[in-house]
């Protein structure tokens, strides 16, 4: 059995979320429980956006895929919020 969390809180920023890898964060809650959230977001919300990195990293262009997610900065962190702040607990 899977069991996902949502979280009602806005403990991570979704910016934060894009750098999260297995030896910086324990790949624990962050890889798994937020980074679930943090595709789920991406999926419904910004498709194009999941697509372009998905042709970079297709392409094992790393350079390209790193500049793109850096361009992102924090500019969905506040929608980010919002949308979690929809779930009912």
């Amino acid at each position: 059995m899977i069991i996902i969390i949502i979280p009602s809180s806005k403990t991570y920023p979704l910016s934060e979320l894009f750098n999260t890898s297995y030896p910086k964060n324990n790949g624990n809650n962050l890889v798994y429980r937020w980074g679930y959230l943090a595709v789920r977001f991406m999926m419904e919300n910004h498709r194009d956006k999941v697509e372009k990195s998905l042709v970079l990293s297709r392409q094992g262009d790393w350079a390209g895929y790193q500049a793109l997610m850096r361009s992102w900065s924090t500019s969905m962190d506040q929608q980010c919020f919002t949308w979690l702040g929809s779930f009912v607990e």
